[in-house]
């Protein structure tokens, strides 16, 4: 709390003679010396004639009144105010030992009672004045709590780290740390090493410098012998008994005469011994643990092993059986293996699907190409030393004309239809791949291809006919209605918007959204303050400059999108025009490249023209667009120029060289799915060319349809996490189809 005391004249007699004299003589003195003797020689003087309070009807009278507030511990002074330009001397005697010369001086106290006086001279007048005051600090100062953390070095338990965790104070604080071992630190956040073990109190004491305040915060460190035990065994089972396990302690030390070892097997048996031996009642694992303990302390460690008891190699075996679709064997055979299970192991296992293919996995899924009668065995390694095998006879029939038919599906982008659409043939196989013709309906060539992609030029609907030929007598075919509609707009496309100068108004600019939608809302926002809505807009700047406008497009709670973009009010000089373009090389394909142009005015229209320096007879690319993309064919050197025409009609070329060092065609893309086998979720990764629509479908071994996701993919990698617990128990194919046909495949099985 600050408190306030008005100027109150102490009237004293004094004995003027001597301070004038004292005054003036320091005053000639402090002309002539340093500031050290100045006050020695004031220090005598005054000491001789202690100061006392003057009344005097002299000019000077009344000038040596001042104010002061108290605030905490601290003083502010301040001299009565006159109407005179006389220059005045100030000298301050504050009561504690301390002077000062300035005119308002501010001075902090220790708690306690003080006098002070306050001299002044009128150097023109050669007149003086003083005034004596007297007042008390009674402030109570709480110092803050300190905090502090502490941590053992691993290594070495008798050494210490402290840290200060009492937060950020001001410069008035100082900190002191005690170990309790007698020894202190003022260190920020020390690290003290004891010499002996025992129970230590370690505080941390916060101080004012002015010692206004102390407090203090300890904590009990307790210093131990190093626990330098490590426990640890290793264990077999006997050769000729596979329940009985011999275990060997390989703890550091074994050998020390106090230290006690406790075995607990895990089947609620225990024993003291160095090496012990077990025998268990049946198999299967078992967690043993081994705990280390040196006598007459509290340093003690514990290490646990599972330990896997199996059978005998005798009571094992080998069997499986096999499932077949009875209309259509050759779409795949499912093998179920029923061997002996082992706890906590899998065995490993060879199947020989008796047609040069085999396989490693436990349940495996085999698809035979031609009918036929196959020897199919199956060798399983239990555990080293322990082989078992079964075999049997798998009949794959042929399949009648009547079973065949021909069948497709297709996939189309809900977002971009145009960009073409996925045909996938369901169509039976035998031995080899049947023969396929594919009419798509829209007058374009015939495809001879398995499962094709086919873009169509225009929206409408078309009738796709496929027709498969197994052998000379067995032709099927199948025709189906597609639809490809018109495009829908992406989300991030609806505010996408035009600008144009209003001819004849300076300043004047006309924005319309390119999509427009009676049930959509617009909000234009034009960088200067004023905004406007619907779906166009017109707009007058007051000053020249650039603007950042902006457009909100809402479509639904699940489609909001915004685009700026940057105008200049006011024309722009031709050579204060800047046009460059940048590119960026595809990831998985590098000759694949995306041009971007970049310009501080707004660009009506750009050319690009690549030439190809590699040859002299090659004709040079042309292209259009601010953002093209083109896939390059060669290897080498090229020339790429952009020429642009800005909105006012300013002319700009730029020319850069683009080494195509890697021709690359996409392979075929495998997707990895994890886990496999799965009960309730599978993962996996998708690397996609471009931003689209990512169509996943899950089959099942029949090639039915069970599942179909459809999932907003981005440019590059995506990871996909899909719900399978609704599937039963089987093996299944996935598919993801990217929105510029490219197909990834995989497979999984279902628990």
């Amino acid at each position: 709390m600050k408190q306030h005391y008005p100027s109150q004249l102490l009237a004293i007699s004094p004995s003027n003679s001597v301070w004038l004299q004292s005054f003036s003589l320091l005053n000639l003195l402090s002309k002539t010396f340093n500031k050290v003797i100045y006050f020695f020689i004031a220090a005598i003087l005054l000491l001789q004639n202690p100061l006392q309070a003057q009344t005097n009807t002299s000019p000077c009278a009344g000038l040596a009144k001042f104010d002061f507030v108290i605030d905490g511990n601290t003083v502010k002074f301040t001299s009565a105010p006159t109407t005179s330009n006389v220059p005045l001397v100030h000298y301050w005697k504050l009561g504690d030992g301390s002077t000062s010369n300035d005119a308002n001086p501010v001075h902090t106290y220790n708690n306690g009672g003080y006098r002070v006086v306050h001299y002044i001279k009128d150097t023109v007048h050669q007149c003086y004045d003083s005034l004596v005051r007297e007042f008390v600090i009674q402030n109570t100062t709480v110092c803050p709590q300190p905090k502090f953390e502490w941590k053992k070095d691993i290594n070495n338990p008798k050494s210490v780290t402290f840290t200060n965790t009492t937060g950020p104070l001001a410069t008035i604080y100082k900190f002191t740390w005690h170990f309790g071992d007698g020894t202190s630190s003022t260190e920020p956040n020390p690290t003290h090493v004891y010499g002996d073990t025992g129970v230590y109190n370690a505080c941390l004491i916060i101080e004012q410098l002015n010692g206004l305040c102390k407090n203090y915060s300890c904590q009990t460190i307790i210093i131990r012998s190093y626990c330098d035990i490590k426990p640890d065994f290793v264990w077999e089972s006997a050769a000729t008994n596979p329940l009985k396990v011999y275990f060997k302690n390989t703890s550091l030390p074994t050998t020390t005469p106090n230290v006690i070892f406790t075995w607990s097997f895990g089947d609620g048996i225990t024993s003291n011994e160095v090496n012990p031996q077990h025998g268990y009642d049946k198999a299967g694992i078992y967690q043993v643990c081994l705990k280390m303990q040196v006598t007459n302390s509290d340093c003690v460690k514990y290490i646990c092993k599972e330990v896997i008891i199996r059978p005998g190699c005798e009571n094992l075996y080998a069997k499986f059986e096999w499932k077949k679709d009875t209309l259509h064997p050759l779409r795949g055979v499912q093998f179920v293996n029923l061997s002996t299970p082992l706890a906590g192991v899998q065995p490993r296992v060879k199947w020989d699907f008796g047609d040069g293919e085999g396989s490693n996995e436990w349940n495996p899924f085999h698809q035979y190409k031609c009918p036929g009668t196959y020897k199919v065995c199956l060798n399983i390694e239990f555990f080293a030393g322990c082989l078992k095998q079964y075999c049997a006879e798998v009949v794959i029939a042929d399949v009648p004309c009547e079973n065949l038919k021909a069948d497709f599906e297709w996939i189309t982008d809900a977002s971009h239809p145009l960009r073409g659409v996925k045909f996938i043939n369901k169509s039976y196989i035998i031995c080899d791949t049947p023969r396929v013709r594919w009419n798509f309906g829209d007058g374009s060539a015939e495809s001879f291809e398995w499962s094709p992609f086919h873009q169509y030029a225009n929206p409408g609907e078309y009738k796709v006919c496929l027709k498969v030929g197994w052998r000379n007598d067995c032709v099927k075919e199948i025709c189906k209605t597609i639809i490809i509609p018109r495009p829908d707009t992406d989300c991030q496309e609806i505010s996408k918007f035009k600008v144009e100068r209003i001819t004849g108004v300076a300043n004047a600019f006309y924005f319309v959204a390119q999509h427009r939608n009676p049930n959509w809302k617009y909000t234009w926002t034009f960088g200067d303050g004023k905004g406007s809505l619907g779906d166009e807009a017109k707009h007058k700047y007051e000053k020249t400059g650039k603007y950042t406008v902006c457009l909100t497009v809402y479509k639904s709670d699940d489609c909001a999108s915004t685009t700026c973009v940057e105008v200049i009010a006011g024309t722009v000089p031709c050579d204060d025009v800047r046009f460059k373009f940048e590119y960026i090389k595809g990831t998985d394909v590098p000759n694949r490249v995306k041009f971007h142009a970049v310009s501080n005015a707004p660009l009506g229209s750009v050319k690009w023209i690549i030439y190809n320096t590699n040859g002299p007879t090659n004709l040079p690319i042309i292209l259009y667009g601010s953002d093209p993309t083109y896939t390059f064919g060669q290897l080498g050197l090229y020339k790429v120029c952009a020429i642009a025409y800005t909105n006012t009609g300013c002319y700009k070329q730029y020319c850069d060289t683009l080494r195509i060092d890697k021709i690359v065609t996409p392979q075929e893309c495998i997707l990895q799915v994890y886990p496999n086998p799965a009960t309730t979720n599978i993962e996996f990764d998708v690397q996609s060319e471009t931003n689209g629509l990512l169509v996943v479908n899950i089959y099942d071994i029949n090639g039915i349809k069970r599942s179909q996701f459809m999932i907003a993919g981005q440019q590059g990698n995506n990871h996909l996490r899909l719900p399978v617990e609704a599937l039963s128990a089987g093996y299944y194919y996935i598919e993801v189809v990217q929105s510029n046909g490219r197909v990834c495949k995989g497979r999984f099985q279902k628990l």
